[in-house]
């Protein structure tokens, strides 16, 4: 009877204390979550993808801070910026975007720097009969479509466009060419056979496995990929540790990986 009893008045008490550490963790879960910083919005040009994805792996491991990546052309990243896109870092494949962007003051200009030279390459998918050892070579009657990233805001589109031109087989092939919103999307074309040829970044050639050749860096302009912290941004501390850790032994070793020429080597 008595201990009946004792459990029938014990009863509420148990239950005040159950809802008390409920609360208490609720709470503490709250203030973990609000102690969590915000993640590292990095706008990068597209043939950074395999190489950034893999730096951005590394940079988490080491300071806990997640980064999360938007990938496209210069150009359409460039215009997103102008529009107020809350990005805190950007990489562009060609420094004249970064130029526009400080004309506005939506950059950093002290964070500014070159990091690595990206290269072009003569491709085609993994196990394609077709060979293109030459610029010429994009003139066999077996490339019907060849793809690139569009020029009009893709540098990496650009570089093929002049490669095209410096070789004499621009006028021949032009009517063939399909374009791409960025070099990413040209290296679908050539995955899934809607191009048979194309000239897309040496770094998306290598993570996609395709079979290239190197197109001579006489026959375009450098490809000078840069970063820069956005003015804006509420991470600027962060974003700067972000391209630190890009121009790092660690960060230049995946770069190199991917086909990027590093600083001092060119």
């Amino acid at each position: 009877m008595n201990g009946r009893y004792g459990i029938a008045r014990s009863t509420p008490l148990l239950v005040l204390v159950v809802v008390l550490l409920a609360t208490a963790a609720a709470t503490l879960a709250t203030r973990q979550a609000a102690a969590q910083p915000a993640p590292l919005l990095v706008a990068a040009a597209s043939d950074l993808r395999p190489a950034f994805e893999a730096i951005g792996t590394l940079f988490q491991e080491g300071t806990g801070q997640q980064v999360v990546f938007v990938f496209g052309s210069s150009g359409m990243l460039t215009q997103q910026l102008e529009a107020g896109a809350p990005y805190d870092v950007f990489a562009s494949a060609d420094p004249s975007y970064i130029d526009a962007l400080q004309e506005k003051g939506r950059v950093i200009p002290l964070t500014r720097g070159v990091f690595a030279l990206g290269r072009i390459v003569l491709a085609v998918r993994s196990g394609s009969a077709i060979r293109l050892q030459r610029m010429e070579d994009i003139l066999q009657p077996s490339v019907r479509f060849v793809t690139m990233a569009n020029p009009d805001h893709a540098p990496y589109g650009m570089a093929a466009r002049q490669a095209l031109r410096a070789a004499g087989v621009w006028e021949q092939v032009k009517q063939r060419i399909v374009y791409a919103d960025n070099a990413a999307v040209a290296v679908r074309f050539l995955e899934t056979g809607s191009a048979d040829a194309g000239i897309v970044p040496l770094s998306l050639a290598k993570a996609a496995g395709l079979d290239y050749t190197l197109i001579d860096v006489d026959l375009y302009d450098p490809l000078r990929q840069m970063l820069v912290v956005v003015q804006n941004s509420k991470q600027d501390k962060v974003g700067r540790e972000f391209l630190a850790f890009v121009n790092s032994p660690p960060g230049q070793e995946i770069l190199s990986a991917y086909g990027y020429v590093l600083p001092g080597e060119h």
